[in-house]
């Protein structure tokens, strides 16, 4: 009796796809792989600059905080030369008035002074006159009451003269008081929107340097010395030290069963001792090629959607570090 191989062979090839489709799903039905992964910081600035220096090379260490690279804006330097001359200027300006006004005031009050000590003179004089006049009238006519009435006339218009004086000096010197007041309060507005313009300035040269956004290390540099670079060009990219997430990769002939919310274990594929916690907080509708070291058979192509999951930020994974994650939690 003979026995047909195609009986044997069918059911062994049935055998042998099934077992290749259970290794490429890699996967039950409460577990999936995934790789831990970062998002790099891309640094840049958002005008066209010269780059002044640069601090930071390739595969060098930063903390957060570090400065990478200093920029230089042309237009920038101008401004802010053209601020201080103007405010020089102002400043200048601001002490001439006031040097003229202080000019004006030993005027005002030299001129006063001298026309009321002249008008006081004369009224000494007056009264010496009168107080002659009026003994040699004693002497001559003794008993005779002298009239008096002219020379207090002329005392009393004489000391209106030095009242008018007076008054015409406060009043100018008011004046002048109020035109110091109103330089002072002139150079005062200018002065605070020069402080602001220099504000403004400091804030836009802050911008002109390249501060590390987060501890990690330097991978790739595009800028140096004394090179232009246009806005919002890539200067340099810095990753973390440690992963910010893990994406995983379910299988696209795998059910995993999971909500957007689900607490998981996570566990290195290669140092089984290093578990945590993580979130599911994303999921894909879209498939996606999985990479190349999460295939049971590189030669294989094979697909899955991705499940974002958060990571601690004081996880022990590296980046790249292929995962385990199961739905079934670490007790607490």
């Amino acid at each position: 009796m003979k026995i047909n191989l195609l009986f044997l062979l069918v059911p062994m090839a049935v055998a042998a796809c099934l077992y290749i489709v259970h290794r490429i799903q890699g996967q039950s039905e409460h577990t999936f792989f995934g790789t831990a992964e970062t998002e790099p910081a891309i640094l840049h600035v958002a005008e066209n600059v010269l780059v002044r220096e640069v601090f930071a090379a390739a595969g060098e260490q930063v903390r957060q905080g570090d400065t990478l690279a200093l920029m230089y804006r042309a237009d920038l330097e101008q401004e802010a030369l053209a601020n201080q001359s103007e405010f020089a200027q102002v400043e200048a300006g601001h002490l001439a008035r006031l040097e003229l006004i202080a000019r004006e005031r030993e005027t005002v009050m030299a001129q006063a002074g001298g026309e009321i000590s002249a008008l006081r003179a004369e009224i000494r004089q007056v009264e010496i006159q009168d107080s002659i006049e009026r003994g040699v009238k004693a002497a001559m006519f003794p008993g005779l009451k002298t009239d008096r009435t002219v020379t207090e006339a002329r005392i009393a218009a004489l000391r209106d003269e030095i009242s008018n004086a007076e008054k015409i000096m406060q009043q100018r010197l008011r004046e002048l008081d109020a035109q110091a007041e109103a330089s002072g309060k002139m150079t005062g507005a200018r002065r605070t929107e020069s402080m602001r313009r220099q504000e403004l300035e400091v804030a836009e040269r802050r911008k002109l340097a390249l501060i590390a956004p987060v501890d990690g290390y330097v991978d790739q540099v595009h800028i140096a010395p004394g090179m232009p670079v246009q806005a919002f060009r890539e200067m340099l990219r810095i990753y973390p030290l440690r992963p910010a997430k893990v994406i995983g990769f379910i299988h696209e002939t795998a059910t995993v069963p999971f909500h957007i919310g689900d607490s998981v274990t996570l566990v290195s594929g290669v140092r089984s001792d290093q578990q945590i916690k993580g979130q599911i907080v994303a999921a894909s509708p879209k498939l996606v090629e999985l990479p190349l070291r999460l295939r049971k058979f590189v030669e294989v192509r094979a697909w899955g959607r991705e499940v974002i999951i958060h990571l601690p930020q004081d996880n022990p994974y590296y980046i790249g570090e292929r995962i385990t994650i199961s739905l079934q939690t670490l007790p607490e």
